[in-house]
């Protein structure tokens, strides 16, 4: 008998819909996401066509999850390396400019969505020498009070 029970109990949990399951977007909410996610992007170039390097900071998130890789290799394992390297980055570029190509945007719920994109960097340094650089990018945004951030990124460079 306590075995019916406890079957009949488990067959019942299984059935319900988890609380922490997030429902799917409506599709007026994911264009919102998507459009949301697109101007982050926009707003991140422009960034660093104005500030150079160290506009990088303001845009990815200072979570305990934050990493960045590139070209498959674990470049930043925290928000806080990430600012260190580009606080003695930004000294040696004179001008940075960032273009995605062909963003896709897949908004997960409300606050989270996956980002891909082909790139285009031309970053030029002090002493003048120009580095164009080309690839994929691929990432999670996170939006933290309000703003979309960047939790994790990778780049992949084409050679």
């Amino acid at each position: 008998m306590q075995r019916l029970a406890l079957t009949s109990v488990l067959a019942l949990a299984a059935c319900a819909a988890p609380r922490t399951a997030s429902s799917p977007l409506d599709d007026a909410t994911r264009l919102l996401v998507e459009a949301e996610v697109h101007a982050s992007l926009d707003a991140l170039c422009a960034d660093l066509d104005e500030r150079g390097p160290i506009a990088w900071i303001d845009h990815f998130s200072e979570s305990p999850e934050f990493h960045m890789a590139s070209d498959g290799a674990l470049l930043f394992q925290t928000s806080l390396d990430l600012r260190s390297a580009m606080e003695g980055f930004a000294v040696s570029v004179e001008s940075l400019r960032l273009r995605f190509i062909d963003a896709r945007v897949l908004p997960f719920d409300r606050d989270r969505a996956h980002i891909a994109a082909r790139f285009e960097e031309d970053l030029i340094y002090n002493d003048g020498r120009a580095e164009p650089m080309a690839g994929h990018f691929s990432a999670i945004a996170v939006r933290e009070d309000g703003d979309w951030r960047l939790l994790n990124a990778h780049w992949s460079q084409q050679r």
